[in-house]
């Protein structure tokens, strides 16, 4: 059974010129993309912050598909558009949608997946690859929904299928755009997108030059950990809780599962757990 990814969205940029355009804007190497091959992205502000991240896909020269944050899309889009400039590309939203698997799958096949709706449908896969943030994360793509075979499957639960797949993002120490980290907060290495998401071969793109000084000059010691059993009845994802230890800041929550915190240290320093106090900024 294959998830509908309810936070995300398709972009389409496309043109003669559209592998060539993100290739200068994007972290890492877009002609490495395929249909089953996904690259992990990033767009940077000048200063080397995220704007937003993207799962790239490429289906030729000529046209690229963006696994993008759905909330976000109207500004992604802007951002991009921004760097058009005589570059022949357009850029436009798809019908498409984003698909989360736990095994591979055919492409252009079909199958059913199952949405927020807890309705089963039928569709066809078009683009999927292992999750390129690591292993033992699955599989995503992108298909095109089949309306007309829906049926109704009421002992289908997306919420449980879906929070256990944010479960294995977690405890891999794996933040997601829009819960662990937001556009223009981090840089990559700071929260452990260095290797990742980011190719110091491939050529110029925005924010290389202070990406790449950190990543070869070696300064940054920030680390993620997992703190477990800590309840916290007052959190939320956009309004920052910081960890201090004896008075001093080290750190910052990201996200929080259950009662366990992915927490964003400042320093590579051990710290007692019980001696940590979380809380909003003294």
């Amino acid at each position: 059974m294959l998830l509908l990814d309810k936070e995300r969205v398709v972009l389409s940029v496309y043109g003669v010129d559209a592998a060539a355009f993100l290739q200068n804007i994007l972290t890492n190497d877009v002609y490495k993309a395929s249909c089953d091959n996904a690259v992990y992205a990033f767009q940077l502000s000048n200063t080397g912050k995220i704007l937003y991240d993207s799962f790239v896909y490429k289906e030729g020269e000529e046209s690229i598909k963006m696994d993008v944050s759905k909330e976000q899309v109207q500004e992604i889009k802007d951002v991009i558009k921004k760097y058009v400039l005589r570059s022949k590309v357009e850029i436009k939203e798809e019908e498409s949608v984003v698909i989360i698997g736990k095994e591979k799958v055919k492409l252009n096949d079909k199958y059913e997946c199952i949405g927020q709706d807890n309705k089963v449908r039928r569709c066809v896969v078009t683009q999927y690859s292992e999750d390129p943030r690591g292993k033992g994360l699955g599989f995503r793509g992108i298909g095109l929904l089949i309306e007309d075979k829906e049926i109704e499957k009421k002992e289908e639960k997306f919420e449980l299928y879906y929070k256990n797949y944010c479960r294995i993002l977690f405890k891999s120490c794996i933040p997601s755009f829009g819960n662990g980290f937001h556009s223009n907060e981090f840089c990559p290495h700071e929260i452990g997108f260095a290797d990742i998401g980011v190719s110091y071969g491939k050529g110029c793109f925005i924010g290389q030059e202070v990406t790449t000084r950190v990543k070869f000059l070696g300064k940054s010691n920030k680390k993620i950990l997992l703190l477990d059993n800590y309840p916290l009845e007052f959190f939320n994802n956009f309004e920052r809780l910081h960890i201090y230890y004896k008075e001093q800041l080290v750190g910052v929550v990201l996200e929080k599962c259950d009662d366990t915190l992915m927490c964003l240290f400042y320093r590579d320093d051990h710290y007692v757990t019980n001696e940590l106090k979380i809380c909003k900024l003294l």
